[in-house]
């Protein structure tokens, strides 16, 4: 990844793909994230989302150990926490109060990924920067 381009941000990954979790956990490491992780129940992800700790951004399965995630995203986004959904065959469908949210593959680069994240951090500040609230469709 070369620069240190996500250097003192905390990620969440919320996945139960741990072999994927790992691999996204070095790949965001390596750009000097702080992973929050493992997070691979609803109960786990949902105590690190509303717990006083600091979030940057989060990567979401849409579903994990067989739940869906909604609520854990409608949490995320009522505390203006950018994320991205992560998409695996056989994903549930997504509601439409979440249609605008990134989807990423687990078959994805994970460079690709990484860079989504900065892109979604900064954005988020930038919206907060501004006075303006962070939907759950601006994340």
């Amino acid at each position: 990844m070369g620069q240190q381009k996500l250097v003192g941000r905390r990620i969440l990954i919320g996945s139960d793909d741990s072999a994927f979790a790992f691999r996204l956990s070095d790949a965001l490491g390596a750009a000097g994230a702080e992973v929050i992780y493992p997070a691979n129940t609803i109960e786990d992800i949902l105590d690190m989302i509303m717990s006083s700790s600091r979030i940057d951004a989060a990567i979401l399965g849409l579903s994990v150990q067989g739940e869906v995630t909604f609520v854990a995203a409608e949490n995320l986004g009522r505390r203006q926490i950018p994320f991205a959904f992560l998409i695996r065959q056989n994903a549930p469908d997504i509601p439409e109060e979440f249609e605008d949210i990134v989807q990423l593959e687990t078959s994805g680069n994970l460079s690709n990924m990484v860079r989504l994240l900065q892109t979604l951090i900064i954005r988020a500040h930038r919206i907060r920067g501004r006075g303006e609230g962070l939907g759950i469709g601006e994340a």
